[in-house]
C-alpha cells in the first residue's frame, strides 16, 4: 500500500511540475529518475513500513536507533560497523561497472541514437535477427547460472 502511495505522489508530482524540472535538467534528468526508483523497490520490497523506512534510512547512512529498554535507563546499541570499500573484491566491481554501464548508456546521444536504431527505427536483418538472439540466450544462460550457483536469491516478486 504505501509503494501505491508513493508512485501516486511521484504521478501528481510529474503533471505538476517534475516534467519541466526533468526536461531542465536534460540527460541528467537520469540521476533523480533512478533515485527514486531505488527508493520506489524498497517500499515494494519491504515487509512492513517500519522495515522500509529503516532500510531506506541505512541506505542515507543512518546507523540504527537505540532500542528502547523499557525502564528508562540508556541502551546500549548493537556496535554499526562501517561499510568499507575494501570489503568488495573485484568482482562486485565489475558487476557494478558493468550494471551502471548497461542502465545508464542511453545517456549518452551517440548511443541513445544507436540503440534506437537497433531495435526501433527499421526492421532487423536475418543475421542482426540471430546475432541479438544469440547475445541475448548467452546473456540470460550467464544470468540463470549465476543465480542457480548462488545462495543469494534477489527475485522480489515471490510474493504474486
Amino acid at each position: 500500500m504505501a509503494w501505491g502511495a508513493y508512485r501516486g505522489v511521484f504521478l501528481v508530482l510529474e503533471r505538476l511540475f517534475l516534467l519541466r524540472v526533468y526536461r531542465r535538467l536534460g540527460p541528467l534528468s537520469i540521476l533523480p529518475t533512478f533515485a527514486i526508483t531505488v527508493v520506489g523497490w524498497v517500499l515494494f520490497r519491504a515487509e512492513t513500513l517500519a522495515g522500509a523506512l529503516a532500510y531506506a534510512g541505512r541506505m542515507l547512512g543512518q546507523t540504527p536507533p537505540v532500542p528502547d529498554v523499557g525502564w528508562g535507563g540508556p541502551a546500549v546499541a548493537a556496535p554499526v560497523v562501517p561499510a568499507s570499500w575494501q570489503q568488495f573484491d573485484a568482482q562486485f566491481w565489475t558487476l557494478l561497472a558493468l550494471g551502471a554501464l548497461f542502465a545508464f548508456m542511453n545517456v549518452v546521444p551517440g548511443l541513445e541514437r544507436r540503440n534506437l536504431s537497433l531495435y526501433a527505427a527499421h526492421t532487423l536483418s536475418w543475421r542482426r535477427s540471430v546475432a541479438l538472439a544469440a547475445v541475448s540466450a548467452a546473456l540470460l544462460l550467464v544470468s540463470t547460472s549465476s543465480l542457480v550457483s548462488s545462495s543469494f536469491n534477489p527475485f522480489i516478486y515471490f510474493r504474486f
